[in-house]
Protein backbone atom coordinates (compact mmCIF):
# COMPACT_ATOMS: atom_id res chain seq x y z
CA UNK A 1 0.00 0.00 0.00
CA UNK A 2 1.74 3.09 -1.01
CA UNK A 3 1.27 6.58 0.76
CA UNK A 4 2.16 9.65 2.20
CA UNK A 5 6.33 7.65 2.50
CA UNK A 6 6.60 7.23 -0.95
CA UNK A 7 9.04 8.31 -3.42
CA UNK A 8 6.72 10.04 -5.78
CA UNK A 9 9.05 12.13 -7.90
CA UNK A 10 8.49 10.70 -10.84
CA UNK A 11 6.36 11.45 -14.18
CA UNK A 12 4.12 8.56 -13.71
CA UNK A 13 2.08 9.76 -11.27
CA UNK A 14 -1.61 8.80 -10.52
CA UNK A 15 -3.20 11.06 -8.15
CA UNK A 16 -6.73 9.25 -6.80
CA UNK A 17 -9.37 11.08 -4.80
CA UNK A 18 -11.37 8.79 -2.66
CA UNK A 19 -12.78 10.82 0.49
CA UNK A 20 -16.07 12.76 -0.74
CA UNK A 21 -16.26 12.91 -4.53
CA UNK A 22 -14.40 10.04 -6.29
CA UNK A 23 -11.90 11.64 -9.02
CA UNK A 24 -8.79 9.97 -10.85
CA UNK A 25 -6.26 12.33 -11.99
CA UNK A 26 -3.09 12.43 -14.20
CA UNK A 27 -1.15 15.41 -16.30
CA UNK A 28 -3.54 17.79 -15.50
CA UNK A 29 -6.60 15.54 -16.58
CA UNK A 30 -9.57 14.31 -14.11
CA UNK A 31 -11.95 11.94 -14.18
CA UNK A 32 -14.56 11.58 -11.39
CA UNK A 33 -18.10 9.04 -11.16
CA UNK A 34 -19.36 11.46 -14.15
CA UNK A 35 -16.95 9.57 -16.47
CA UNK A 36 -17.36 6.19 -15.20
CA UNK A 37 -21.07 5.87 -14.80
CA UNK A 38 -20.42 2.47 -12.84
CA UNK A 39 -19.91 1.51 -9.63
CA UNK A 40 -18.51 -1.73 -10.33
CA UNK A 41 -15.74 0.23 -12.17
CA UNK A 42 -14.65 1.83 -9.15
CA UNK A 43 -14.86 -0.80 -7.00
CA UNK A 44 -12.50 -2.99 -9.63
CA UNK A 45 -10.01 -0.19 -9.39
CA UNK A 46 -9.97 0.88 -5.98
CA UNK A 47 -9.57 -2.82 -5.34
CA UNK A 48 -6.66 -2.82 -7.64
CA UNK A 49 -5.21 -0.22 -5.58
CA UNK A 50 -5.19 -2.19 -2.37
CA UNK A 51 -3.33 -4.76 -3.69
CA UNK A 52 -1.35 -3.27 -5.93
CA UNK A 53 1.69 -5.29 -4.37
CA UNK A 54 0.12 -8.19 -5.30
CA UNK A 55 -0.78 -10.32 -8.72
CA UNK A 56 -4.33 -11.03 -8.15
CA UNK A 57 -6.14 -13.92 -9.32
CA UNK A 58 -9.16 -13.54 -11.29
CA UNK A 59 -11.04 -15.83 -9.06
CA UNK A 60 -9.98 -13.82 -6.14
CA UNK A 61 -11.44 -10.77 -7.79
CA UNK A 62 -14.54 -12.05 -8.62
CA UNK A 63 -15.25 -13.20 -5.01
CA UNK A 64 -14.76 -9.44 -4.11
CA UNK A 65 -17.37 -8.05 -7.47
CA UNK A 66 -19.75 -11.11 -7.29
CA UNK A 67 -19.76 -13.24 -4.34
CA UNK A 68 -23.44 -12.74 -3.56
CA UNK A 69 -24.89 -12.44 -7.33
CA UNK A 70 -25.46 -15.20 -9.76
CA UNK A 71 -23.94 -14.68 -13.20
CA UNK A 72 -23.74 -16.69 -15.99
CA UNK A 73 -19.91 -16.17 -16.58
CA UNK A 74 -17.95 -14.19 -14.00
CA UNK A 75 -14.77 -14.83 -16.29
CA UNK A 76 -16.04 -13.00 -19.10
CA UNK A 77 -17.80 -10.63 -16.64
CA UNK A 78 -14.19 -9.77 -15.06
CA UNK A 79 -12.13 -9.77 -18.63
CA UNK A 80 -15.25 -7.18 -19.73
CA UNK A 81 -15.02 -4.94 -16.70
CA UNK A 82 -11.15 -5.17 -17.12
CA UNK A 83 -11.89 -3.98 -20.74
CA UNK A 84 -13.86 -1.12 -19.76
CA UNK A 85 -11.53 0.30 -17.14
CA UNK A 86 -8.55 0.14 -19.29
CA UNK A 87 -10.74 2.33 -21.99
CA UNK A 88 -11.88 4.92 -20.35
CA UNK A 89 -8.47 5.27 -18.23
CA UNK A 90 -7.35 6.02 -21.95
CA UNK A 91 -10.16 7.57 -23.67
CA UNK A 92 -10.20 10.82 -20.18
CA UNK A 93 -7.03 10.48 -19.10
CA UNK A 94 -4.87 9.14 -21.97
CA UNK A 95 -3.34 6.12 -19.81
CA UNK A 96 -1.95 3.45 -21.06
CA UNK A 97 -0.67 0.12 -19.73
CA UNK A 98 -1.91 1.16 -16.01
CA UNK A 99 -3.22 -2.34 -15.95
CA UNK A 100 -1.52 -5.25 -16.49
CA UNK A 101 -2.35 -9.21 -17.70
CA UNK A 102 -0.33 -12.12 -16.24
CA UNK A 103 -1.64 -15.99 -16.47
CA UNK A 104 -4.87 -15.99 -14.50
CA UNK A 105 -4.43 -12.95 -13.01
CA UNK A 106 -3.76 -8.89 -12.79
CA UNK A 107 -1.87 -6.44 -11.01
CA UNK A 108 -1.10 -2.41 -11.61
CA UNK A 109 2.14 -1.35 -13.57
CA UNK A 110 4.65 -0.74 -10.94
CA UNK A 111 5.96 2.25 -13.29
CA UNK A 112 3.12 3.52 -12.11
CA UNK A 113 2.86 5.41 -8.70
CA UNK A 114 -0.49 5.84 -7.27
CA UNK A 115 -0.83 8.94 -4.85
CA UNK A 116 -4.17 8.17 -2.79
CA UNK A 117 -5.74 10.79 -0.47
CA UNK A 118 -6.60 7.54 2.18
CA UNK A 119 -3.43 5.80 2.02
CA UNK A 120 -1.73 9.15 3.05
CA UNK A 121 -4.42 9.91 5.31
CA UNK A 122 -3.97 7.02 7.23
CA UNK A 123 -0.08 6.74 6.98
CA UNK A 124 0.02 10.34 8.66
CA UNK A 125 -2.52 9.07 11.54
CA UNK A 126 -0.07 6.03 12.39
CA UNK A 127 3.08 7.69 12.41
CA UNK A 128 1.86 10.89 14.66
CA UNK A 129 5.33 11.32 16.32
CA UNK A 130 6.14 12.48 12.86
CA UNK A 131 4.61 15.78 13.32
CA UNK A 132 4.56 18.46 15.22
CA UNK A 133 1.28 20.29 16.58
CA UNK A 134 -1.16 21.56 15.31
CA UNK A 135 0.54 20.29 11.69
CA UNK A 136 -0.53 16.66 12.90
CA UNK A 137 -4.10 17.73 12.78
CA UNK A 138 -4.20 20.04 9.82
CA UNK A 139 -2.37 17.89 7.37
CA UNK A 140 -4.66 14.65 8.50
CA UNK A 141 -8.00 16.42 8.16
CA UNK A 142 -6.92 18.74 4.68
CA UNK A 143 -7.34 15.04 3.14
CA UNK A 144 -10.52 13.97 4.92
CA UNK A 145 -13.23 15.48 2.73
CA UNK A 146 -15.56 13.79 3.04
CA UNK A 147 -16.95 9.81 3.20
CA UNK A 148 -14.91 7.12 1.70
CA UNK A 149 -16.58 5.92 -1.47
CA UNK A 150 -19.31 8.39 -0.55
CA UNK A 151 -21.15 7.91 -4.13
CA UNK A 152 -21.17 4.38 -3.61
CA UNK A 153 -23.66 5.01 -1.23
CA UNK A 154 -23.02 2.34 1.47
CA UNK A 155 -22.02 -0.64 -0.64
CA UNK A 156 -21.34 -3.76 1.02
CA UNK A 157 -17.59 -3.67 -0.08
CA UNK A 158 -16.59 -0.62 1.47
CA UNK A 159 -19.20 -0.07 4.62
CA UNK A 160 -16.61 -0.99 6.66
CA UNK A 161 -13.83 1.09 5.33
CA UNK A 162 -15.92 3.91 5.12
CA UNK A 163 -17.37 3.38 8.78
CA UNK A 164 -12.85 2.99 9.83
CA UNK A 165 -11.97 6.11 8.13
CA UNK A 166 -14.69 8.22 9.44
CA UNK A 167 -14.46 6.94 13.25
CA UNK A 168 -10.56 8.11 12.43
CA UNK A 169 -11.54 11.62 11.13
CA UNK A 170 -14.17 12.44 13.99
CA UNK A 171 -11.53 11.46 16.67
CA UNK A 172 -8.57 13.92 15.12
CA UNK A 173 -11.64 16.46 14.88
CA UNK A 174 -12.66 15.87 18.67
CA UNK A 175 -8.73 16.23 19.37
CA UNK A 176 -8.09 19.03 17.17
CA UNK A 177 -10.88 20.92 18.47
CA UNK A 178 -9.85 20.55 22.30
CA UNK A 179 -6.40 21.19 21.53
CA UNK A 180 -7.53 24.59 19.96
CA UNK A 181 -9.94 25.20 23.21
CA UNK A 182 -6.56 24.95 25.06
CA UNK A 183 -5.02 27.22 22.81
CA UNK A 184 -8.44 30.01 23.05
CA UNK A 185 -8.08 29.38 19.43
CA UNK A 186 -12.15 29.28 19.79
CA UNK A 187 -12.93 30.88 16.02
CA UNK A 188 -10.51 27.52 14.34
CA UNK A 189 -12.32 25.55 16.79
CA UNK A 190 -15.94 26.65 15.61
CA UNK A 191 -14.95 25.94 11.74
CA UNK A 192 -13.26 22.45 12.71
CA UNK A 193 -16.50 21.00 15.16
CA UNK A 194 -18.76 22.49 12.44
CA UNK A 195 -17.05 21.09 9.33
CA UNK A 196 -16.64 17.80 11.73
CA UNK A 197 -21.04 18.31 12.11
CA UNK A 198 -21.18 18.11 7.96
CA UNK A 199 -19.37 14.82 8.10
CA UNK A 200 -20.95 13.06 10.56
CA UNK A 201 -24.82 14.93 11.00
CA UNK A 202 -25.89 11.97 13.80
CA UNK A 203 -23.06 12.54 16.20
CA UNK A 204 -24.46 15.05 19.09
CA UNK A 205 -20.97 15.31 20.20
CA UNK A 206 -18.98 17.21 17.34
CA UNK A 207 -22.61 19.89 17.43
CA UNK A 208 -22.05 20.17 20.88
CA UNK A 209 -18.09 21.07 20.43
CA UNK A 210 -19.61 23.71 17.85
CA UNK A 211 -22.04 25.53 19.75
CA UNK A 212 -19.64 25.26 22.99
CA UNK A 213 -16.87 26.97 20.57
CA UNK A 214 -19.83 29.83 19.99
CA UNK A 215 -20.32 30.03 23.51
CA UNK A 216 -16.50 30.67 24.55
CA UNK A 217 -16.12 32.97 21.41
CA UNK A 218 -19.10 35.22 23.06
CA UNK A 219 -20.91 34.88 20.12
CA UNK A 220 -23.98 34.15 22.48
CA UNK A 221 -26.70 34.78 19.84
CA UNK A 222 -24.98 32.27 17.24
CA UNK A 223 -24.93 29.62 19.74
CA UNK A 224 -28.73 29.88 20.29
CA UNK A 225 -29.45 29.48 16.82
CA UNK A 226 -27.47 26.69 16.46
CA UNK A 227 -28.96 25.17 19.09
CA UNK A 228 -32.32 25.29 18.01
CA UNK A 229 -31.15 23.99 14.74
CA UNK A 230 -29.46 21.05 16.40
CA UNK A 231 -32.44 20.24 18.39
CA UNK A 232 -34.98 20.10 15.31
CA UNK A 233 -32.76 18.41 13.02
CA UNK A 234 -32.22 15.27 15.95
CA UNK A 235 -36.28 15.67 16.20
CA UNK A 236 -36.70 15.26 12.91
CA UNK A 237 -33.77 12.53 11.60
CA UNK A 238 -33.31 10.80 15.09
CA UNK A 239 -36.49 11.30 17.16
CA UNK A 240 -34.23 12.14 20.42
CA UNK A 241 -34.58 15.30 22.45
CA UNK A 242 -31.17 16.59 23.21
CA UNK A 243 -28.84 15.13 25.94
CA UNK A 244 -27.67 16.47 29.19
CA UNK A 245 -24.53 18.13 27.86
CA UNK A 246 -26.41 20.11 24.95
CA UNK A 247 -29.02 21.07 27.63
CA UNK A 248 -25.84 22.43 29.67
CA UNK A 249 -24.79 24.28 27.09
CA UNK A 250 -28.01 25.97 26.59
CA UNK A 251 -28.43 26.88 30.53
CA UNK A 252 -24.91 28.42 30.06
CA UNK A 253 -26.01 30.54 26.64
CA UNK A 254 -29.12 31.68 28.30
CA UNK A 255 -26.95 33.52 31.67
CA UNK A 256 -24.94 35.11 29.67
CA UNK A 257 -27.38 36.55 27.11
CA UNK A 258 -28.04 38.68 30.25
CA UNK A 259 -25.55 41.93 31.33
CA UNK A 260 -24.25 41.97 34.75
CA UNK A 261 -25.11 45.47 35.09
CA UNK A 262 -29.32 44.93 34.55
CA UNK A 263 -31.61 47.16 36.89
CA UNK A 264 -34.51 45.77 38.49
CA UNK A 265 -36.62 48.47 35.42
CA UNK A 266 -34.37 45.91 32.69
CA UNK A 267 -35.55 43.07 33.94
CA UNK A 268 -39.02 43.53 34.39
CA UNK A 269 -38.85 45.03 30.81
CA UNK A 270 -37.42 41.65 29.44
CA UNK A 271 -39.59 39.79 31.61
CA UNK A 272 -42.72 42.01 30.04
CA UNK A 273 -41.38 41.46 26.76
CA UNK A 274 -42.08 37.80 27.08
CA UNK A 275 -45.50 38.00 28.26
CA UNK A 276 -47.60 36.68 25.23
CA UNK A 277 -51.29 35.04 24.63
CA UNK A 278 -51.45 31.51 23.99
CA UNK A 279 -49.81 28.04 25.03
CA UNK A 280 -45.96 28.40 25.68
CA UNK A 281 -43.77 26.46 23.45
CA UNK A 282 -40.32 25.53 24.73
CA UNK A 283 -37.35 23.17 23.84
CA UNK A 284 -36.96 20.14 26.04
CA UNK A 285 -34.48 21.42 28.94
CA UNK A 286 -36.74 24.03 29.47
CA UNK A 287 -39.88 21.98 30.01
CA UNK A 288 -38.15 19.87 32.75
CA UNK A 289 -37.19 22.61 34.17
CA UNK A 290 -41.06 24.13 34.23
CA UNK A 291 -41.97 20.43 35.16
CA UNK A 292 -39.67 20.49 38.40
CA UNK A 293 -41.44 24.18 39.18
CA UNK A 294 -44.83 22.89 38.58
CA UNK A 295 -44.38 19.68 40.70
CA UNK A 296 -43.59 21.69 43.92
CA UNK A 297 -46.02 24.04 43.09
CA UNK A 298 -48.60 21.23 43.20
CA UNK A 299 -47.57 20.17 46.86
CA UNK A 300 -47.52 23.45 47.99
CA UNK A 301 -51.53 24.38 46.52
CA UNK A 302 -53.12 20.96 45.89
CA UNK A 303 -53.95 21.56 42.25
CA UNK A 304 -53.71 19.27 39.65
CA UNK A 305 -51.83 19.54 36.39
CA UNK A 306 -51.43 16.93 33.83
CA UNK A 307 -48.94 15.33 30.68
CA UNK A 308 -50.13 14.51 27.79
CA UNK A 309 -48.22 12.95 25.01
CA UNK A 310 -49.58 13.25 21.36
CA UNK A 311 -48.08 10.98 19.16
CA UNK A 312 -48.92 11.35 15.18
CA UNK A 313 -49.11 8.01 13.44
CA UNK A 314 -48.41 8.01 9.93
CA UNK A 315 -49.40 5.71 6.83
CA UNK A 316 -47.38 4.41 4.54
CA UNK A 317 -44.04 5.02 6.67
CA UNK A 318 -42.38 6.10 3.33
CA UNK A 319 -40.19 9.36 1.91
CA UNK A 320 -43.93 11.07 0.60
CA UNK A 321 -45.80 10.15 4.20
CA UNK A 322 -42.29 11.35 6.11
CA UNK A 323 -42.41 14.77 4.48
CA UNK A 324 -46.19 14.93 4.94
CA UNK A 325 -45.51 14.41 8.60
CA UNK A 326 -42.73 16.90 8.83
CA UNK A 327 -45.50 19.59 7.36
CA UNK A 328 -48.11 18.02 9.55
CA UNK A 329 -45.59 18.36 12.71
CA UNK A 330 -45.63 22.04 12.18
CA UNK A 331 -49.56 22.40 11.58
CA UNK A 332 -49.59 21.22 15.07
CA UNK A 333 -47.10 23.27 16.97
CA UNK A 334 -49.45 26.46 15.37
CA UNK A 335 -52.77 25.07 16.53
CA UNK A 336 -51.13 23.81 20.19
CA UNK A 337 -50.17 27.45 20.90
CA UNK A 338 -53.18 29.04 19.38
CA UNK A 339 -55.39 27.02 20.79
CA UNK A 340 -53.92 26.04 24.16
CA UNK A 341 -54.61 27.68 27.52
CA UNK A 342 -52.37 30.78 29.14
CA UNK A 343 -49.92 28.73 31.20
CA UNK A 344 -50.06 25.55 29.48
CA UNK A 345 -46.44 24.47 28.28
CA UNK A 346 -45.72 22.41 25.06
CA UNK A 347 -42.62 20.55 23.66
CA UNK A 348 -41.61 18.82 20.72
CA UNK A 349 -40.58 15.52 22.67
CA UNK A 350 -39.18 13.54 19.32
CA UNK A 351 -39.80 13.18 15.83
CA UNK A 352 -43.46 12.54 16.06
CA UNK A 353 -44.62 13.44 19.29
CA UNK A 354 -45.18 16.44 21.39
CA UNK A 355 -45.58 16.50 24.66
CA UNK A 356 -48.19 18.91 26.81
CA UNK A 357 -48.80 20.00 30.62
CA UNK A 358 -52.04 20.91 31.37
CA UNK A 359 -51.73 23.50 34.41
CA UNK A 360 -54.26 23.60 37.00
CA UNK A 361 -56.79 21.87 36.17
CA UNK A 362 -58.84 18.45 37.03
CA UNK A 363 -59.31 16.06 34.74
CA UNK A 364 -62.41 16.55 33.61
CA UNK A 365 -61.44 20.13 32.26
CA UNK A 366 -58.07 18.56 31.06
CA UNK A 367 -59.96 15.78 28.58
CA UNK A 368 -62.32 18.48 27.84
CA UNK A 369 -59.09 20.83 26.54
CA UNK A 370 -57.49 18.27 24.83
CA UNK A 371 -60.56 16.65 23.05
CA UNK A 372 -61.52 20.37 21.99
CA UNK A 373 -57.90 20.78 20.34
CA UNK A 374 -57.54 17.69 18.39
CA UNK A 375 -60.91 17.78 16.95
CA UNK A 376 -59.34 20.86 15.36
CA UNK A 377 -56.16 19.22 14.36
CA UNK A 378 -58.45 16.43 12.89
CA UNK A 379 -60.50 18.99 11.16
CA UNK A 380 -57.79 20.49 9.91
CA UNK A 381 -56.24 17.14 8.22
CA UNK A 382 -56.51 16.46 4.80
CA UNK A 383 -54.43 13.26 4.79
CA UNK A 384 -56.27 9.71 5.97
CA UNK A 385 -52.58 8.39 6.18
CA UNK A 386 -52.08 10.63 9.38
CA UNK A 387 -53.72 9.77 12.90
CA UNK A 388 -53.57 11.13 16.89
CA UNK A 389 -52.47 8.98 19.69
CA UNK A 390 -53.32 10.64 23.17
CA UNK A 391 -51.75 9.62 26.64
CA UNK A 392 -52.68 11.46 29.64
CA UNK A 393 -51.18 11.02 32.81
CA UNK A 394 -51.36 13.63 36.08
CA UNK A 395 -48.40 15.22 37.14
CA UNK A 396 -47.63 13.86 40.98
Amino acid sequence: MLGARNNIMNDKIITVRTFGQFAISYHGQMMTMQEMKSNKLILLFVYFLNHQKDKITSEQIIQFLWAYEDIDSPTNALKNLVYRLRTILKKVLGLEGVIKTGRGSYHLNPDFTFDVDAFTFKDIVDHQEDYTMPEYYVKALSLYRGDYLSELNGDRHIVVEAMTYRQMATTLIFHYAHYLEEHKDYLKMIEVAKKGSEYDQTNESLYALWIKGLYLNRQYEEAGKVYTAVVDHFYHTLGTYPSEELQSLYALIQKETHTASSTIIDVMKDLEDCHKTGAMYVEYGTFRTIFTLQSRVIDRVGLSSYICLVTVKYYPEDEKGKRYLCKTMEDLKTTFVSSLRTGDVICRYSYNQYVVMLTMCNYEDACQVMNRVTARINRNLNNKGIALQLAMQEVK
